[in-house]
């Protein structure tokens, strides 16, 4: 072998080395690019601002429906975790001025009575944003926080209702119809990292999740800034307060209606990434959710033998360990119902198909009555679902945890008498969140069971889904105005006369279901402000009484149907 062939041996391997890497090198740029591409939205960094920053804002809602606001042009600065609202002569601000009050503020979450996620905002003139470097976001964001991340009633009572409600009135007409996401990049302003049930938030995005911790940096002079970005949540799905204020149960005036959920639930199904795999799918069959950690059912196996025999059903048990959260869904909406102890994973019973049930656990000591966000879902109208729950009522059949940690039930924080007082309650007493201790040491107990109860419970249950014939929700739509109302005067009688009324029935009455219907006219006469109603079942009508020559009055006519489907009036005036 020559010494010049193996020199070419040696640079052709060299050679091909060099090549390698390049290519490599050369991949990894490309596959970084994209993952920019992707992530950052169409993204540009300039170096400082050409022109002045100018924010403007413009906002709707209040703090009890929830407020809305968007932003253009709005910054954050990484360092100091602040958004910063650049106030210039081309800003529109308005009444944003009250986002920057202690009594005023824009909450980041659906939560109530819970001011700790709030969007910080600080104001700046305009001139002050040429002393920073920028890296602009121009799709449409929005910017909201998670609460409870990790407790999958949280994610989705909190977090995932409502943004979906949100994102519909925001985003309307803009929707994917193909792939099912909105053409709008989510950003966490919370503190917490990724979780496994973000893949939830990940259904209605096309762009990857942003993090705050992707926005924070230690550079105080690096900002990012947004061009069009929305924050806040409507409240418009929520039905349970947790307890900051007063102890917990539902909210107040509750108006959550039950196609709002549906619609979501349906949202979220019809874009997860799973198909059936399971045969079990093709015969009738009730989920026990199973829990591996605590507040365990400790004679489940035998739970489920009497719940097979005495529905003739297959009993699926199921826990979040052993499934993905698609997985479950996917198992709840085909399933006859849910049993289960208190916790998160009962709030998948807002996939229940109507006529279904839900049968609630609870250990000793802890009363039903007083912890009830799935019974107050299942209430809803239209949900279909029959709610029932079970309460321990044998101490002895209760195994609590006083050496656990304090926030899974411990008790060994607190001295030896209220440590005793607690373990010998019958009912934990009334209390406000999240840490009382007698609740946490009640609520996290393991239990046996009463199978004969349950089982009846759940035998009751299902025979009333049966007989409960769920109907869709009647379509109670609303009138519109009745047609061409018309006014003639007949002629006068000393100072005295009479108006003739008539009209046509409203646009589309057709179409509409109802049993019975009427009219309802009001004369008003202008000078005295004086009114008169009338119930009328016809298209016209003639009024005399204390109509009077050389006057004028208001006459407004509206349909209502079955007494509580009110029409808009519909005005003329009739001069005498």
């Amino acid at each position: 072998m020559t010494v010049s062939y193996v020199l070419n041996a040696v640079l052709t391997l060299l050679l091909a080395l060099i090549l390698y890497q390049y290519v490599n090198l050369k991949n990894q740029v490309n596959l970084t690019e994209d993952l920019d591409k992707e992530r950052s939205m169409s993204s540009e960094t300039t170096g400082k601002a050409n022109l002045p920053v100018q924010t403007s804002v413009f906002c709707h809602g209040d703090e009890m429906e929830g407020r809305i606001c968007h932003f253009r042009n709005i910054c954050f600065h990484g360092k100091e975790t602040q958004f910063m609202f650049f106030v210039g002569p081309e800003s529109v601000v308005g009444d944003a001025d009250k986002l920057f009050s202690e009594d005023h503020h824009l909450s980041l979450s659906s939560v109530m009575d819970l001011n700790g996620l709030n969007m910080p905002i600080s104001h700046l003139p305009s001139d002050a944003s040429s002393d920073f470097d920028i890296m602009w976001i121009s799709e449409k964001s929005f910017v909201f926080s998670r609460f409870k991340p990790d407790n999958l009633m949280h994610v989705f009572h909190d977090d995932v209702l409502p943004l979906h409600s949100t994102l519909n009135f925001l985003m309307k007409g803009t929707l994917n119809s193909k792939l099912g996401y909105f053409p709008v990049q989510l950003i966490f302003m919370d503190n917490f990292d990724q979780h496994k049930f973000d893949t939830l938030y990940q259904t209605m995005s096309k762009y990857i999740l942003i993090y705050k911790s992707n926005l924070t940096t230690s550079e105080s002079k690096k900002i990012t800034c947004f061009s069009d970005l929305y924050a806040g949540l409507f409240r418009s799905t929520i039905w349970y307060q947790y307890g900051y204020k007063v102890p917990q149960g539902p909210v107040q005036n509750l108006q959550v209606k039950s196609d709002w959920i549906r619609n979501t639930a349906h949202f979220i199904a019809r874009n997860m990434k799973c198909s059936n795999p399971y045969d079990i799918m093709d015969s009738e069959y009730l989920v026990l959710f199973s829990r591996k950690e605590n507040r365990l059912i400790l004679n489940e196996n035998e739970l489920m033998v009497e719940l097979m025999k005495n529905s003739n059903m297959k009993i699926w048990s199921v826990s979040l360990e052993d499934y993905s959260l698609f997985q479950l869904i996917l198992i709840v909406q085909k399933s006859k119902g849910l049993i289960g102890m208190h916790g998160s994973s009962l709030i998948l019973s807002l996939f229940l198909p109507p006529n279904s049930i839900l049968i609630e656990l609870f250990p000793y000591a802890v009363n039903p009555s007083n912890y009830t966000p799935f019974k107050t879902l299942c209430g809803i109208n239209h949900m279909g679902i029959v709610y029932r729950s079970w309460q321990n009522l044998d101490k002895e059949k209760s195994k609590g945890y006083p050496e656990r940690d304090r926030m899974l039930g411990g008790l060994t924080h607190l001295n030896f008498e209220l440590q005793k007082q607690i373990i010998d309650q019958s009912e934990v007493p009334l209390h406000l969140c999240c840490d009382d201790p007698s609740w946490l040491y009640h609520i996290y107990q393991d239990t046996t069971v009463d199978i004969s109860e349950v089982s009846k419970l759940c035998d009751e249950a299902l025979k009333e889904a049966d007989l409960l014939k769920i109907k869709p929700p009647a379509l109670n739509l609303i009138p519109s105005a009745v047609k061409n109302l018309e006014c003639s005067v007949s002629d006068c009688v000393g100072d005295t006369t009479a108006i003739n009324l008539a009209w046509k029935t409203p646009l589309y009455l057709e179409y509409l279901s109802f049993e019975k219907f009427h009219y309802y006219v009001i004369v008003q006469e202008m000078e005295t402000k004086k009114n008169v109603a009338y119930i009328v079942n016809r298209e016209n009508y003639t009024i005399s009484e204390d109509i009077f020559c050389d006057r004028s009055y208001n006459v407004w006519v509206r349909l209502i149907l079955d007494d509580t489907r009110q029409g808009s009036f519909q005005h003329v005036m009739c001069v005498t």
